[in-house]
């Protein structure tokens, strides 16, 4: 399987860059372990971070997992739109600390 993992931009940070997706990276350790393709889009730091979600869309992933902390949330929630628009139909999953602490139940 072809999974893609995104980390969403951080713009309430002085520098988005200082500090890795450990979460995600982890995750994706795990995955290619077990012999799935696995790619981190990282766009934090990107200015059109939605048109580099865009990129990475074209690419036909079979699934997408997106991380967010609650401040995060709403850039998610754009990525999510993009991947639908360059990429409908596929599953994406939310995780990170907003899906553990604000579930939709």
């Amino acid at each position: 399987m072809k999974i893609n993992l995104v980390n969403p931009p951080s713009p309430f940070l002085l520098d988005e860059r200082v500090f890795p997706p450990l979460g995600i990276l982890q995750v994706a350790a795990v995955l290619e372990e077990a012999g799935h393709t696995v790619q981190v889009t990282d766009v934090s730091g990107h200015a059109d971070y939605l048109g580099e979600m865009a990129k990475s869309a074209d690419k036909g992933w079979d699934v997408y997992g997106i991380t967010a902390t609650t401040p995060q949330f709403p850039a998610a929630v754009g990525l999510l739109d993009a991947i639908r628009t360059h990429d409908p139909g596929k599953r994406v999953v939310l995780g990170g600390p907003h899906a553990t602490v604000q579930p939709p139940w």
